[in-house]
């Protein structure tokens, strides 16, 4: 199925889900939507779906559910793919315990962000796995033009919460919540929308 004849309105997630599982659920909505299972068989074929969308989410998926014995057709994908399907298998491999595939979560860090949608998520899959270099590159993309980098950009802010005042790749401290309490006056409203999802949410486990 062609990007262009994809179902790409999901359900928002339930009330009761962490912000911490939004694409984790997104990714298994969205297949389901498109006609794809959740069992391992479904999930192994999407990923040689002419659509990257799909590809990209039956990665994600994958690596969610902990489905190890996918890791081959996981890492044929990471080799022939790039931007944020390449993104997405190396985040499922890492997630399945083949930890040497953080290597390209760093590689795509190096993109230019406005012309990928890799590098914010890669920036957002090493600060969930304790990494912080990404951090820069989040900050990057808030001060790009571009809607969907500043949008990219914020949706990763959550997972560098934890990691405050870590160094990141440029040495400079990570200040997350800075730069979060800043995006809830946002001039645009997505953004201001979910920055306040992630305050609301910190705000149960963090003193901000």
């Amino acid at each position: 199925m062609p990007d262009d004849e994809l179902v790409l309105d999901t359900p928002e997630p339930p009330d009761d889900q962490g912000y911490e599982e939004f694409e984790d659920y997104r990714a298994l909505a969205l297949l389901e939507a498109n006609g794809i299972g959740r069992d391992e068989e479904s999930l192994v074929a999407a990923l040689a779906s002419p659509s990257s969308v799909l590809q990209g989410a039956a990665a994600h998926a994958l690596g969610s559910l902990g489905m190890a014995s996918a890791v081959g057709a996981l890492e044929r994908l990471e080799a022939e793919a790039d931007d944020l399907v390449k993104v997405e298998a190396a985040y499922a491999l890492v997630r399945l315990g083949e930890d040497d595939h953080r290597d390209t979560l760093h590689a795509a860090l190096a993109d230019p962000v406005n012309a990928y949608l890799g590098p914010p998520a890669a920036a957002g899959d090493l600060a969930r796995l304790g990494d912080p270099a990404g951090f820069p590159v989040i900050e990057a993309c808030l001060a790009e033009d571009n809607l969907i980098a500043r949008v990219g950009g914020c949706k990763q802010l959550f997972f560098f919460v934890p990691l405050q005042g870590q160094p990141a790749a440029d040495e400079r401290p990570v200040d997350a919540v800075g730069v979060l309490k800043g995006l809830l006056e946002d001039p645009d409203p997505e953004i201001r929308r979910i920055a306040a999802l992630q305050w609301d949410e910190l705000g149960k486990s963090y003193t901000l």
